[in-house]
């Protein structure tokens, strides 16, 4: 086996893992979202599905899109759409059976919902460092050369790790489409623009991206000799090919161009929320150091003064009351649904369960119990809205029975906590001892978390195939290599670290010299221009290591 290219089949299937990771979370946006269009009122599911001209199915799918995600009708009935009639020109339409019609919008409405709404959060929290670096680069940081490399590596690591996983995924619910198609169609729904527009953004991402790609084509040039830096250099080599190839044809875009325009788009999108300029003739340093009235410290410290303010109010209704803390709560949702729906045009349920959220985290309660309440709120919310629901609260405007059931919902929070509290206080009263008792027993479940976390891997190695460790090997040895780009401390403190949970207590010198020893035997230099081989040959003479000693064990 070890005589197949297994940097290939490691790459293989740590993707086929990630696409079945990215398709269970898929399956369960799809249940919720068959679950909300059960209660969608009729009246509004005929209003769509009139002035779209769309089936009731996928009606039920936008109302629930704008009522639950905040996406526009229009929007989405465009993304629909859209898609239906890319599978005409396909020669698949659409058949015109009741479950095939499920089937297709409950997939596109996860994915409009998905890419519209999580992934672009989710890619921001991997893409801080790589905004630092752009900056430097192209706006108004000051930078190093050495940040083009790490620039390039930065982006390798996302859109192998972030963005190629989703691709996939996409293409498996969509006939006949390529990258491009995808790659179009989540930068559209990322900016919530109309997807017809997509070519003419995709061609000005594009245009941004190779013209940041030749800038820092020679500075890259002279860190080749550096070997850490030869990475970086065979990515952009491999990139700029790409590009070239792309323009001849878009519709044979490979999905590392795809991805890496899906980036490009989400870092435009953060320059944007930033209000920096995102152009591509960026001067190397700031020309000013005066703030701008609308920059990232002073946003953050407006926010901080609203989420004080909430914290404030909820800090100072202990021991009210019931009819003070009523009036209080009260008074808090109003003010800031004003706030949000009038000033900021939120949706009324969007803000309910932002605001829900931000409250129940003020009250301290556990994440796993937020989720509970968030879920049955959210439930008690899809039943005021429904046709069963206008029975039992006549009368009442959407926004009044939003923030009915928020003020409500807050207040019984409130008194349940006040109730708990009090029967805590009485139970202490009578065995002091009992805080020291509980405190003990978390530390101790604490502790047992920690052991439990400690032997994952260790169980991972000892009870694996070698295909399975090969794969754990492979996975540990990108991680080291992302934060130690150079080859050889990277895998010397991999084999310290692995050898370590089988026994063998190996110093990380005494791991290097094994390497370099063993690399030579097969008449390889870790000065090598073969950085790939090397990283192969590396990570085979750890599998080999570990081998034995699980044997030996």
């Amino acid at each position: 086996m070890l005589d197949q290219d297994l940097g290939d089949l490691a790459s293989q299937e740590v993707l086929r893992k990630a696409v079945e990771a990215f398709n269970k979370i898929k399956a369960n946006g799809q249940d919720r979202i068959l679950e909300r269009t059960a209660v969608v009122p009729d009246k509004d599911i005929k209003e769509i599905a009139s002035k779209y001209e769309l089936q009731e199915e996928i009606a039920k799918v936008i109302f629930v899109l704008e009522f639950e995600f905040d996406i526009p009708k229009e929007l989405s009935a465009n993304y629909f759409k859209f898609e239906t009639n890319r599978l005409k020109e396909a020669k698949y339409e659409l058949p015109d059976i009741y479950s095939f019609i499920i089937r297709f919008s409950m997939e596109e409405g996860f994915w409009i919902k998905y890419v519209s709404n999580d992934f672009p959060k989710k890619l921001l929290q991997r893409v801080t460092k790589l905004i630092t670096l752009d900056r430097s680069l192209f706006g108004d940081l000051a930078g190093e050369k050495e940040d083009s490399a790490l620039y390039i590596i930065e982006r390798s690591y996302i859109v192998s790790e972030v963005i190629k996983p989703l691709l996939f995924s996409w293409l498996q619910d969509h006939n006949s489409a390529n990258f491009c198609d995808a790659a179009l169609s989540i930068i559209c729904y990322m900016q919530q623009k109309a997807r017809e527009k997509g070519e003419a953004i995709a061609e000005e991402l594009c245009n941004r991206f190779e013209a940041n790609m030749n800038s820092i084509g020679f500075i890259l040039s002279e860190l080749e000799s550096k070997s850490w830096a030869s990475k970086a250099v065979q990515e952009y080599t491999h990139v700029k090919k790409q590009i070239q190839h792309c323009k001849k044809d878009s519709s044979q875009m490979s999905w590392r161009l795809a991805s890496e325009l899906i980036l490009e788009n989400r870092l435009l999108m953060e320059y944007g929320a930033l209000d920096l300029k995102s152009g591509i003739d960026y001067p190397m340093k700031s020309s000013t150091g005066e703030k701008r009235i609308g920059s990232p410290s002073n946003i953050a410290k407006k926010e901080g003064i609203i989420d004080d303010k909430v914290a404030l109010t909820i800090t100072n209704v202990e021991g009210l009351s019931k009819d003070k803390v009523q009036t209080t709560i009260i008074e808090l949702v109003r003010e800031n649904f004003d706030n949000a729906t009038k000033t900021h045009k939120q949706k009324p349920s969007y803000f309910a369960k932002e605001f829900l959220e931000r409250i129940l985290n003020e009250f301290g309660i556990t994440q796993m119990n937020v989720a509970k309440l968030m879920k049955k709120f959210d439930v008690q919310l899809m039943y005021r809205m429904s046709p069963m629901g206008a029975k039992e609260y006549p009368g009442l405007s959407v926004d009044e029975k939003v923030i009915k059931l928020l003020e409500e919902t807050i207040m019984d929070i409130y008194t349940t906590r006040e109730d708990l509290r009090k029967e805590i206080g009485k139970i202490i009263e009578k065995d002091p001892t009992i805080v020291a008792r509980a405190e003990k027993a978390l530390v101790k479940e604490n502790d047992s978390q920690k052991l439990t976390t400690e032997l994952t891997l260790r169980q991972k190695l000892k009870e694996s195939t070698e295909k399975d460790m090969w794969i754990l090997i492979r996975d540990e040895y990108l991680k080291e290599l992302f934060s130690n780009p150079e080859e050889l401390i990277a895998g010397a403190k991999l084999l310290k670290k692995l050898s370590l949970e089988l026994g063998l207590l190996l110093t990380e010198s005494e791991s290097t010299t094994l390497i370099i020893a063993e690399l030579e035997k097969i008449g390889l230099k870790v000065t090598d221009d073969n950085k790939e081989d090397l990283d192969k040959n590396i990570c085979k003479i750890i599998f080999a290591r570990l081998k034995d000693q699980r044997e030996f064990n």
